[in-house]
This record gives structure tokens, sequence and C-alpha cells, in this order.
């Protein structure tokens, strides 16, 4: 769909093109009427100047002609592209020696409308065309003549060709500069627009408190632009305000179920208990251990989310930290009969947070676990280029339908295979935020009973 921009600039077009167009017709037609009446105007003054030449009756026909004539030269000068005849009823009395076919022209004249005493018209001879004004003069030998004063028109249809032509040139080239005219109004105009996007797409729920600019104009633009920071600054109020809470829960929930997680742990040491009470103690220790974990990870996103995460970038082996993982995760993968399998070809070096990179190495293990079946395998594999560490982990569990790949790395997302396992629903989308503060890349493929495939890019 075109932009405003465009929309802006077509409308201009089109309605300064309608309005040039029309300009152009009239002004066109006001130049060939003026031209025209001009012309019939010397046409009727010239034969006023020849009938006043004779007096109106003459004595003698001979001189008719020669008195015409006499007249004519003395107004040269104005009267030049005109000439004269005098034709009787049926014949041709007087001609000029300038006029060509004349009786062809008589005949034109007579076929458009038969002569009276007074009147304008046009015909064409052998291509020209001629306007004519006849005039009835008055004899006493004789019942009268026509006396017919005539000019080309093609010097005049030569103009009016030419305006039209440069009327086509004009009215192009006027549309042309008006579109970009108005383009350039219309992108200047709207270049607030342009800038309050750009400032509203980079505020996330990381930068809230950036504001899109209002500019000085006071104009619709600028109320727009305060009422969306106004907007923003509800919004920035809502989420800190959860921020605060998630965080201030989260962190008064670690001490009482830390306090909980060791009662619970002192109670399965004791002898005198029954094994119905011993099974109820450690369930309880499990889920206990379940909602500790869980508010370590709320209370991380809630760090994350106020940019309060601290990177200790240090060097470390990747391929060692990754061995360690497998290692602490490898009462869960006898559990269910699960080989971990890792494919190192060197020694892999990474600056770093070891600690939050060990928590994501966790995570995706821990994963990949638990949606694998009894007795299967994973697979891992680390490798390194000049630039990035390459990190993949490969399982061959349930999968993850298309529909649901796009949602996986969002908070609390469980998917309808999630819902039979113990989770949050927090684990990816913790791995997802490790990555991006270490400015990495984290892909992920998959196929519905083949398994699952995650792969984190690095810099090194």
């Amino acid at each position: 769909m075109p932009t405003i921009t465009t929309r802006l600039t077509l409308w201009y077009v089109a309605v300064f093109g309608a309005i040039i167009v029309v300009f152009a017709v009239v002004i066109f037609k006001t130049f060939e009427t003026q031209r025209r009446t001009s012309i019939d105007n010397d046409l009727k003054d010239y034969a006023e100047l020849l009938v006043t030449a004779v007096g109106g009756e003459s004595a003698d026909i001979d001189d008719l002609f020669d008195t015409m004539m006499d007249a004519s030269r003395k107004k040269k000068s104005k009267f030049t592209p005109h000439t004269f005849l005098i034709s009787s009823k049926d014949s041709i009395v007087f001609e000029t020696d300038i006029l060509a076919n004349p009786k062809e022209l008589l005949r034109g004249v007579e076929s458009r409308s038969p002569l009276r005493h007074q009147e304008f018209l046009t015909t064409t001879v052998k291509g020209i065309e001629y306007r004519v004004f006849s005039k009835h003069i008055q004899h006493a030998q004789h019942h009268g003549f026509e006396l017919l004063v005539l000019t080309s028109l093609q010097t005049l249809n030569e103009s009016l060709d030419q305006f039209q032509t440069l009327l086509f040139i004009i009215i192009p080239v006027a549309l042309l500069l008006a579109g970009g005219g108005g383009w350039f109004l219309a992108r200047r105009a709207l270049r607030p627009v342009h800038d309050i996007s750009v400032a509203a797409a980079a505020i996330s729920s990381a930068s809230l408190e950036k504001r899109v600019p209002v500019g000085s104009s006071k104009d619709e633009l600028s109320e727009l632009a305060s009422t969306f920071n106004a907007m923003i600054d509800r919004l920035y109020a809502s989420f800190k305000s959860q921020q605060n809470f998630i965080a201030d829960a989260s962190h008064d929930l670690r001490t009482p179920l830390t306090v909980i997680q060791m009662e619970l742990e002192l109670l399965l040491f004791s002898s005198h208990m029954e094994d119905r009470t011993r099974s109820a103690v450690e369930r309880s220790l499990i889920e206990v251990e379940r909602l500790g974990s869980l508010a370590s990870d709320l209370l991380f996103l809630a760090r994350v989310d106020a940019n309060q995460i601290s990177i200790e970038r240090t060097m470390f082996r990747v391929d060692e930290l990754m061995v360690e993982c497998i290692g602490q995760l490898k009462q869960v993968t006898e559990g269910k009969n699960i080989s971990l399998q890792i494919d190192i070809r060197e020694p892999v070096e990474l600056r770093g947070d070891e600690m939050l990179i060990r928590r994501m190495l966790i995570n995706l293990l821990d994963n990949a676990i638990k949606y694998s079946p009894y007795g299967s395998t994973i697979e891992t594999a680390i490798s390194s280029d000049d630039a990035k560490v390459r990190i993949a982990i490969q399982d061959h569990g349930s999968g993850i339908s298309e529909m649901e790949l796009s949602h996986i790395f969002k908070r609390f997302h469980r998917g309808e295979t999630a819902r039979t396992t113990r989770g949050s629903g927090l684990g990816l989308a913790i791995v997802q935020e490790i990555t991006h503060t270490h400015n990495g890349r984290i892909t992920v493929e998959s196929k519905l009973n083949e398994g699952t495939r995650f792969e984190i890019l690095l810099p090194l």
C-alpha cells in the first residue's frame, strides 16, 4: 500500500494537474477567441474603409476597384494580410492580383451560405482556411455588388498549433515539478511522524525511559508526541512497579524457602519417622527446591529487565565447562538411562561470564534431558573459528511443532508436551537473555517425533 507521503503527493499532483489543465484550456480558448475577434474586427474595418472610399454609389463601375485599391494602399501597414474582391450574383467583377483561385473561393462561400448584406463566414480552398466578411454595395447602374474582404487563417492556425504544442510541453514539466515539490513538502511535513516512529521503535521493555521528540512547533504532531510520551510514562510506571514487585517477592521468598528446605533435610535424617511421613517430606523437599529455583529465575529475569546484570568477563574453557555441566547432571541422565555425548575436537576458549554461561548450558541440557525418551542419546558439540564459538545440543525427543517454535522463548510458555513435565517455562527465556547479554544468537530447529536442535553462536 502506498505511503502517506506518496498518497499526499499523488493527490497534490492530481489537484494541481486538474487546475493547470483547466487554466491551460481557458488560456488557449481565450487566446484563440481574441485572435479571431481581432481578425473579424480588422476585416470589418477594412470593408468599412473600402466602402467609405467609394462613397456608397459610383457613376463609373471601372473606377470602383481603382478607388478601393488606392484606399487600401494608404492603409497598407494595417491591412497588409487582407485582400478583397467584388462580385455580382454569379461572377467576379474585380479581384486583387495576390488572391489565388478567387472563383473557387466564391463558390465555397456561396455553398456555405448565400451572400447576404453583411456576415462573417469561414471557408477552405485547397487546404487553406479563409475568414471572409461580405458586405453589400449599392450601385446606380446595377442591382448592387458584394464586397468580400478576406484573409488567410493559416498564420493563426500555425500560431494556435505552436501554442498548443507549448502547452503540451509545459503541462507535463509543471506536473513533474509539482510532484517533486509536493513530495518534498509532504516529506518535510511528515518528518516528525518518521522521527516519532523511529523513536517509538527504539522503545522496548528494556528502554522504557526513552521518549519521542516533541518539537517546538506546537501543532498536531507535537500533541501526538506528547500524548505518546504520556502513555509511555504510564506504562513505565506500571512496568517498573511490576518489576519491583517480582524482584522483591523473589528475593523475599528465597530466605523462607531456604529455611524450609534446611528443615526438611534435617527431618530426613531423623530415624524416628514412618515411611509414609518420610515420603511426604521428600515430596515436599522436591517442591520447595522447585519453588526456590523459580524464585531464583524470576529474580534473575527481573534484574535483566532492570539492566542490573553485571557481566564479569574472564577467559575460560567452554569445552571444560560443558564437561562439568554434563557431570553435574549425571544423576538425572542415569535415572532415564540417557547417554550424553560430547564432540570437542580442540580446546575452545571464550571471554565471558562463566557463571552465566554455566547456567545457560545447564538449562539447555536439562531441557534436552527432560524431553528425551528413556534410553535415548543427546549429542553436544563445541567448535570455534576466528570470530565465534558454536555450541550445539541435539536431542531425539518428541520435538516441537512449527506453531510453537516462535513461542518457546517467551516467559512462562509451555507447549503441549511440556505440560506433562515439571518446569516453570522460564528456562529457555533465561537462555535467550544470557545469549543476548553476550551479544550472541540462538537458533532452534525441531521436527515432531524426531527431536530438537539448539545452536548458540557467541562472539569470541
